[in-house]
């Protein structure tokens, strides 16, 4: 695919299973989407720049600079490019995928598997042919099996009245309501939708809009908003707070997460499912 084109088309989402283990880069422009799809092989999918958003079975999972998406052998997703990405796509053959999740994770990388595949993307390595090559994909795959895991980061729910509130907030993070503005459209205490919303989440509501705001902050520094700009979209008089809650969401000051995003060697490109 021409990676001016917003839509991957499905003749090439489709293919054989790589022999062992295979790597691809690939840069798309934000907007791009991936229709549903499921593969026959494991994928994990790394942005070292950019943003990219995964659903699965109604839940979000967000792969960034410091986060990677796994996918189990023929797991149905779909997903969108929220801000221009470079990507390294990892397709593991279902052997090796016994030691790996058994459901979709995001899984945070360590400085080990970073690394890989900096190292991989920067010598444009597709298929690991030579005995040290194959060394780095032992210790990748082992490194990968310890990683820390998480569910979806903004899970939508299976609560049908709390999937129209994160549907709504999903579309449009700056969206203010409260929880009480929130209690009174849809007529339940507030009491009362914040137990659903935490029993169908597993989170908070303040955190679930916390991660939601997150994200789109996310979206709006890769593409170069000044964070002036980005704390008053995201309702944030005071900038300092805007960057405390960053922090605190993400480990890093915004400044800090570009340099980050911009870290890893910039090859080809690559973006997860579509390939």
């Amino acid at each position: 695919m021409n990676g001016q084109e917003g839509v991957m088309k499905p003749s090439e989402l489709t293919g054989e299973i790589p022999i062992s283990i295979w790597f691809r880069n690939k840069s798309w422009p934000a907007g791009t989407q991936f229709p549903l799809q499921a593969l026959p092989w494991g994928k994990l999918m790394y942005s070292m720049k950019g943003l990219a958003e995964i659903n699965i079975e109604d839940n979000i999972y967000l792969s960034t600079p410091e986060y990677a998406i796994w996918l189990p052998v023929n797991t149905e997703h779909e997903s969108v490019a929220k801000s221009a990405i470079d990507y390294v796509i990892l397709h593991v053959s279902p052997p090796l995928c016994q030691s790996l999740p058994s459901k979709p994770q995001t899984l945070r990388l360590n400085k080990i598997v970073k690394a890989v595949l900096a190292d991989f993307s920067e010598r444009r390595i597709g298929y690991p042919h030579t005995p040290q090559d194959q060394t780095l994909v032992t210790a990748l795959l082992e490194q990968l099996a310890l990683s820390e895991r998480f569910d979806s980061y903004l899970p939508l729910g299976s609560d049908d009245v709390i999937k129209i509130m994160t549907e709504k907030m999903s579309a449009a993070p700056h969206d203010f309501n409260t929880l009480a503005q929130w209690s009174g459209m849809l007529g339940l205490s507030e009491r009362t939708l914040s137990r659903r919303f935490l029993a169908a989440t597993g989170i908070s509501f303040n955190e679930w809009k916390l991660r939601s705001k997150t994200l789109m902050a996310m979206t709006l520094l890769q593409e170069g908003r000044a964070v002036k700009y980005v704390a008053s979209t995201l309702g944030y008089h005071d900038p300092s707070a805007f960057i405390a809650m960053f922090r605190r969401q993400t480990g890093q000051s915004p400044s800090g997460f570009l340099a980050v995003s911009h870290g890893p060697p910039k090859t080809g490109s690559g973006i997860m499912h579509g390939d």
